[in-house]
């Protein structure tokens, strides 16, 4: 028995030992972090945002509607709706440029469209120039009479311009020849980004100053990367309907139609065949765009890392001419690419660094494309705008904390149909 005790009394003395703070014999160094040390850590009181930037949003122009702010050049204008479906007319020109499809000899041919021709009026050729004046016109098959001391000829695949209808002295019953005004349209849809905390919570210490305030930054600043992702590439319900109903929640809602698909219903397209270069860009893509596009425009694209760093290269390699953006001012960073028509300033976009997107790009007019809200909306008993806002307390009554939301009721408008626009796919 003593000899037990006489263990259990080492034992312990030894633990004892052993809970006893260390014995240094050479200066103290510093130890690693960690929960149950005595080094207290050195936090900053700054939280980086580490999100890359919102393009679009920023260059919609500030300040009242109406204002001579909003009126400023180069810049997404700001424009206030009455309704969840705002429309606008526009008046697309009739075409002047035909194809001809097939052609053997004499004066009949097919071309691959005879829409905007009509009876008694004339054509060129423009390969040889040669002129016809057309007597008639059955679908897409052509019967035209030659012009002058040659002999009008063509060939498949050539163009054809439009000249001006001529008629006889005395006539009448001139063919009628015009054209209905386009009608455009989007929707506005509604998007919500909440952010809560319990009471208790909310009263917690944190590292960095002003928690609450901090979170519901970051919130919005989610939210807002996603808004601009919608700008470009949402798409408005089917042409049936004003919303679309979710077969899993059973809701409907709404959504408005982004840049791309504006471009796809009006605008151009050019496929790079995988194999973008400098010539391409300068001459060829500037041929594909729609005639509405002049050359004293100045068009944006946005694009990839990837594509960006392609141009830039031509630029190092002095095969490309370019300039210093306009945008830094509204913390964007740019660069213009001049090209045989339009300058381009040129912006990487965080959404075209994203899967396949990377060998896409966008070209737009910001002059023609608005940033609509809804004019008025209710909340709480009261009519406020429906441009992004806070909304704040939205937490039922008998909640033990506060929730307050970041709401907006928008669309992208594009007044010219996105005639204006050109898609890049395949760049390589």
């Amino acid at each position: 028995m003593k000899e037990f005790l006489r263990n259990l009394y080492s034992i312990i003395a030894g633990l004892m030992v052993c809970n006893c703070a260390d014995v240094a014999t050479s200066a103290l160094t510093t130890s690693a972090p960690s929960a149950t040390g005595i080094e207290q850590r050195t936090v900053s009181d700054t939280i980086r945002h580490l999100f890359p930037g919102f393009p679009t949003m920023s260059i919609v122009q500030s300040g009242a509607v109406g204002s001579d702010i909003s009126k400023s050049r180069g810049l997404i204008r700001k424009t206030a709706v009455d309704g969840t479906k705002y429309e606008c007319f526009n008046y697309s020109p009739l075409a002047v440029e035909f194809t001809v499809a097939t052609y053997s000899s004499g004066t009949s041919f097919t071309v691959s469209s005879a829409t905007g021709l009509c009876l008694k009026m004339c054509l060129v050729d423009t390969t040889n120039h040669t002129v016809a004046r057309i007597g008639a016109i059955s679908s897409t098959t052509i019967t035209v009479t030659s012009v002058g001391d040659t002999t009008f000829s063509s060939a498949a695949g050539r163009k054809l311009l439009a000249l001006a209808p001529v008629y006889a002295e005395n006539s009448s019953s001139p063919y009628i020849m015009m054209k209905s005004e386009d009608n455009l349209y989007n929707i506005l849809q509604i998007n919500r980004f909440p952010s809560a905390i319990s009471a208790s919570n909310a009263g917690n210490p944190f590292y960095g100053k002003d928690y609450w305030q901090r979170v519901r930054k970051q919130v919005v600043m989610e939210g807002f990367r996603k808004v601009e992702h919608s700008a470009i590439f949402s798409e408005r319900p089917s042409s049936t309907n004003l919303t679309t109903t979710d077969g899993t929640l059973t809701d409907a809602f709404r959504t408005t139609r982004g840049l791309w698909n504006w471009c796809v219903g009006g605008g151009a397209s050019y496929d790079a065949g995988n194999a973008m270069t400098h010539e391409k860009f300068m001459k060829n893509l500037v041929l594909k765009m729609n005639d509405t596009v002049g050359s004293d425009s100045k068009l944006i694209m946005y694009c990839s890392r990837n594509i960006f760093a392609d141009m830039i290269g031509w630029a190092n390699e002095k095969v490309m001419i370019t300039e210093q953006g306009e945008l830094k001012k509204f913390g964007v960073k740019s660069k213009i690419f001049l090209t045989a028509g339009p300058e381009i300033e040129v912006i990487v976009h965080d959404g075209f660094n994203k899967g396949d997107n990377i060998y896409s790009a966008l070209i737009f007019d910001a002059e023609r494309v608005e940033f609509n809200f809804k004019k008025s909306r209710l909340e709480r008993g009261k009519m406020v705008s429906g441009d992004f806002h806070p909304w704040l307390g939205i937490q039922a009554n008998d909640v033990d904390g506060e929730e307050d939301d970041f709401i907006g009721e928008w669309g992208i408008g594009c007044d010219d149909g996105g005639s204006t626009m050109t898609r890049i796919s395949n760049w390589g």
